[in-house]
């Protein structure tokens, strides 16, 4: 961009990740290359406005050997249709444009918005496999939960837990940590589509706290392109949840 003096714009909805790379920055696994990358570029992008692991798969070193074509606009479709057989995360990224008065890579989310609503446990089958020490135990759950808000639909889930502590007679007593897929089905905004998010959380103190990371090339239908991340929370208050997403 700055030998042909233009710039480019870069949808950061469209921008393909590594599988688990997303997961990784999520959970703030860097190392002293993604900074002195984003050092480096910081002065011409707007990465300073870019939140969450999005920002760092910008500069992420480990996917460094990424190609990234500027091709005239008239042959675009024709490229993507040859390149894509052979390299499945290929996509339009973004658009070469006119040189302006702000950073020469400007990054943007195309429909970027957050979302929140409550839901409901409506299934929980939960099933130890490994028990020791009678204190300690690990378990397969699978759930339903219906949702309200801003998105309206189910989540069918399956979740790895490890108790390190826990009471039969008091599940609030409970220390647990927990993996999990959700298979998210429904209407986001009046967007129809379902899409599939890793889960990541803890439980304590009777609370129920976990991020979620919405798996790359994971949507269907309206929400095909859809990409972000998001928590939730259940306590003895209630059942929360919001995402920021981009679609």
């Amino acid at each position: 961009a700055r030998a042909s003096d233009v710039d480019m714009e870069i949808d950061l909805a469209y921008l393909p990740a590594l599988d688990g790379a997303m997961a990784c920055l999520q959970d703030e696994y860097l190392n002293r290359a993604h900074r002195t990358n984003f050092d480096y570029v910081k002065n011409e992008t707007n990465l300073e406005s870019v939140a969450g692991p999005l920002k760092w798969l910008t500069v992420d070193p480990q996917t460094s050997g990424g190609l990234l074509l500027s091709v005239p606009e008239n042959h675009a479709e024709e490229i993507l249709k040859r390149i894509k057989p052979f390299f499945d995360k290929t996509d339009f990224v973004g658009r070469v444009v006119a040189r302006g008065q702000g950073p020469r890579l400007h990054f943007k989310r195309e429909s970027q918005m957050k979302f929140s609503g409550t839901y409901t446990p409506q299934k929980w089958e939960e099933k130890p496999y490994d028990v020791f020490e009678n204190r300690m135990k690990s378990t397969k759950t699978t759930a339903t939960f219906s949702f309200e808000g801003d998105f309206v639909g189910t989540a069918q889930v399956e979740y790895l837990m490890f108790y390190k502590s826990f009471d039969e007679k008091d599940s609030h007593k409970a220390a647990a940590q927990y993996v999990g897929l959700l298979k998210f089905v429904g209407s986001l905004k009046g967007k129809a589509g379902s899409f599939v998010a890793t889960d990541n959380g803890v439980y304590e103190s009777g609370a129920a706290q976990s991020n979620l990371l919405v798996i790359s090339g994971s949507g269907t239908g309206e929400l095909a392109k859809i990409s972000g991340s998001g928590r939730y929370k259940a306590d003895q208050s209630g059942c929360q949840w919001n995402l920021e997403v981009a679609y």
